[in-house]
């Protein structure tokens, strides 16, 4: 029997929305796509507002439970990882990084030092505070099984140090961030961009949506800093001071369809039809799905960089796909 998916909520500044209003508006989100309401699932959704402002008793870090893997490991583990965003980026869409916008990111830095996002300085700042939060989260997880973790605005920068010290048993099925700033200089906590070169060996995919009129985002996804990631673009309101909000990006169904694969699977319900002749030939379907695949790989030639390589992920997903629905008809 396999175990149900944990959902782990991991919120930004402010009071860690006590009344968690972001479950209604995501289960509001995964119903309209016709997956399960979000109470069909377990939920952690630890506080930790108020470990951001000061701590009492001093703590140290949570353990580096994950180990850096062999060279000929963490290339199996890229190569694995890029099938895995290859499919998840053909399921949810066009991978989109953004361009960014002149002098908003150096503003996003320099919100750190305002008032309202001392939670955020903070974390970023004060070992002990961080090591308080990072403690107060790992506490309330499982020592085994699959997890998907949602990190909204600094809960997201908390989810990219957390990933290298859960439970060596917790197994991360799917991470989706949401109105990140992790791109932005100012959030390297002990620089997470450098331990963060490779994906994680316990991490199976991890996209990040940044919304259009998202400041804190400022107008680009996190692939500018982590090549290995999927960034998809969405627009659900013009108005910025809106923007930011988890209940923004939690209503929106490319959001909802990410975190709904990673909870409940698939929500495709499409039966084949198979043929059942004696000989066993490509009917016109097939053979121009292979056509296809043969230009997919001459295109693959012409790219480079982090084209390639997300382009590489895609196509060996496709590529698998229909290997495996052609020797199932075949059988048939």
């Amino acid at each position: 029997m396999t175990t149900a998916p944990i959902l782990l909520f991991l919120h930004g500044v402010g009071d860690g929305d006590k009344d968690d209003n972001w479950r209604g508006t995501l289960s509001a989100s995964l119903e309209k796509l016709g997956y399960p309401a979000l109470n069909a699932a377990q939920v952690i959704a630890p506080k930790y507002a108020h470990a951001l402002i000061d701590w009492d008793v001093k703590e140290s870090l949570p353990e580096v439970t994950l180990k850096s893997p062999t060279r000929d490991a963490a290339r199996q583990n890229r190569r694995a990882f890029e099938s895995r965003m290859g499919a998840i980026e053909s399921r949810l869409g066009r991978h989109l990084r953004g361009d960014g916008i002149i002098g908003l990111d150096t503003a996003v830095g320099a919100m750190t030092s305002v008032p309202f996002f001392k939670q955020a300085r903070n974390y970023l700042s004060n070992p002990q505070i961080r090591a308080q939060v990072l403690n107060r989260i790992v506490g309330s997880l499982p020592v085994a099984g699959p997890i998907v973790i949602v990190g909204h605005s600094l809960g997201s920068v908390i989810a990219a140090d957390l990933l290298r010290r859960l439970p060596v048993g917790l197994n991360v099925v799917g991470m989706v961030t949401i109105g990140s700033p992790l791109a932005n200089g100012a959030f390297d906590v002990d620089k997470l961009k450098d331990t963060l070169r490779e994906p994680p060996t316990n991490l199976s995919w991890w996209v990040n949506f940044w919304n259009t009129s998202d400041p804190v985002a400022a107008h680009r996804g996190l692939s500018s800093v982590l090549p290995w990631m999927v960034d998809f673009k969405i627009e659900t309101t013009k108005d910025p001071t809106q923007g930011h909000l988890a209940k923004q990006y939690l209503g929106s169904e490319a959001v909802a369809a990410a975190i709904g694969f990673a909870l409940f699977g698939s929500t495709s319900t499409e039966v084949s039809r198979v043929e059942r002749g004696i000989e066993i030939a490509l009917d016109p379907a097939e053979s121009i799905a292979l056509m296809a695949l043969r230009y997919a790989h001459l295109m693959r030639r012409l790219l480079k960089g982090d084209e390639l390589d997300r382009f590489t992920g895609a196509l060996r997903s496709v590529q698998s796909e229909l290997v495996h629905d052609v020797m199932a008809r075949n059988r048939a």
